[in-house]
């Protein structure tokens, strides 16, 4: 498995990134509490002092019912961290469809149309 962290700096924002587990599912990075993805990007999160923070993940929190079912580990423990620690926007993929929506200040982005057949969320699904 990777253990390498990206952090990449600018002057104005603050981009963190882990790669997906390359020994595992597409579903299969940790995020619970004492995992070293949460542990990273907690700390990561904590030290920074960027106007603009992004963070970048594989699999969204929430689906929008497009066939996948929501992350509860990125529910339960990273939106907290991203409230807390004013990250901008939560970017991801997993899911074939674009959709936004924006929770307790943090917007959350999924675009994961990369060359699969693309799904039909539902409109106004959490």
């Amino acid at each position: 498995m990777s253990t390498a962290f990206l952090t990449a700096l600018g002057g104005l924002f603050e981009l963190f990134l882990r790669p997906q587990a390359q020994n595992r599912a597409c579903s299969g990075t940790s995020y619970t509490p004492g995992s070293a993805q949460l542990e990273w990007l907690a700390a990561d999160l904590a030290a920074s002092r960027k106007t603009w923070k992004f963070v970048l993940l594989h699999e969204p929190g929430w689906s929008a019912a497009g066939g996948d079912p929501n992350n509860s580990s990125v529910q339960a423990y990273v939106e907290p961290l991203c409230e807390q620690n004013g990250v901008s926007i939560v970017f991801a993929g997993h899911n074939h469809f674009y959709s936004r929506a924006a929770l307790n200040g943090v917007t959350h982005i999924t675009t994961g149309g990369g060359g699969a057949p693309l799904n039909i969320p539902i409109v106004f699904a959490p």
